[in-house]
């Protein structure tokens, strides 16, 4: 090495430079056990469990195993999920014993795969991984025992190393059957408080991580901490026109005074599969018997939430 790169890799430790003379690090104040029995490993992790998790069922493709155990629903740890967000997921519904649109879903989770660029995690193409993933999609939910429960599965760029693209990994497919989001048993009877968040105090999503389904919700979280902290509960995005777009994990609707359905169009919005099927129905059967006067998908603001006859969160988990 050069002298000064030398000089600069023993302060800062480098092992290839720095003196050997170095004195070994201390022990540390509090040492945590060393495991590696997997039996063992499971048992603590089933120890930090409350047991009422809710999920009722996980398949995993490195496995290719599902288990209805929750110590074993884990994630390996170089998944690029995790190291990188490097992931898609998406959310169906198994409504007694039946898989609610659940190709509605996969034509979204391939079409955000690829925004991503991600690989799929079985041979073939696109069709031949739908039909895989459709079948331990179901399998998954046979191994819960559920007739009724949220399903959710992730396309991840997959384990092999700690890198930043997908060269040297293995795709990975993870499917989990849960009992829903905390804190929206009562949402679609009752109702919920909720607020503005303007991007000035969460920046919005660019466009393109707004338009796929990613695992990058960072700022999907901040928008319902502030939410919380302004009185709301989840946060309606607002741009600095004044303009609105989604809220943390739901599309936006209201009806207005003119009895219309009115929704923010699919730009730095998710093409959200629940606000979609609405607004079919609406469009089919509401306007039809008067109920409403139409279906308009456009330019949303503050001033018309504030004026509207009912303000709606639609998404996957709620009709609020």
């Amino acid at each position: 090495c050069p002298p000064a790169r030398r000089a600069l890799c023993s302060l800062v430790g480098c092992t290839k430079t720095a003196s050997s003379s170095r004195p070994p690090l201390p022990a540390p104040a509090v040492m945590p056990a060393v495991v590696n029995d997997p039996a063992a490993w499971a048992k603590l992790v089933g120890a930090a469990r409350s047991g009422k998790e809710g999920f009722f069922a996980f398949y995993s493709s490195v496995a290719d195993a599902i288990t209805t155990n929750v110590s074993l629903m884990t994630l390996p740890v170089d998944d690029h999920a995790i190291v990188r967000g490097h992931a898609v997921f998406d959310t169906c519904s198994l409504a007694e014993g039946r898989m609610y649109r659940l190709q509605v879903h996969l034509d979204r989770l391939f079409a955000s795969a690829a925004s991503a660029r991600l690989p799929l995690p079985f041979g073939g193409g696109e069709a031949a991984n739908r039909e895989r993933i459709t079948e331990i999609v179901r399998a998954t939910c046979v191994a819960s025992g559920r007739r009724s429960c949220d399903v959710r599965f992730w396309l991840t760029a997959g384990t092999g190393n700690l890198g930043v693209t997908p060269a040297g990994c293995t795709p990975s497919l993870y499917v989990l059957c849960f009992g829903g989001l905390p804190g929206l048993e009562d949402a679609d009877t009752v109702g919920i408080s909720e607020a503005t968040v303007p991007e000035s105090v969460v920046p919005l999503k660019p466009a393109a991580l707004a338009e796929l389904k990613s695992n990058n919700y960072l700022l999907n979280a901040l928008c319902m901490l502030a939410a919380k902290e302004r009185g709301g509960t989840y946060g309606i995005g607002v741009d600095g026109a004044g303009n609105v777009l989604e809220s943390c994990v739901l599309n936006v609707a209201i009806v207005d005074g003119h009895s219309v359905l009115r929704t923010p169009p699919f730009r730095r919005v998710l093409r959200g599969t629940t606000v979609r099927r609405a607004m079919e129905l609406a469009s089919e059967h509401l306007v039809p018997r008067g109920e409403l006067a139409g279906v308009v998908q456009g330019p949303l603001t503050v001033a018309d939430l504030l004026a509207a006859r009912e303000v709606r969160g639609e998404a996957a988990e709620m009709w609020s």
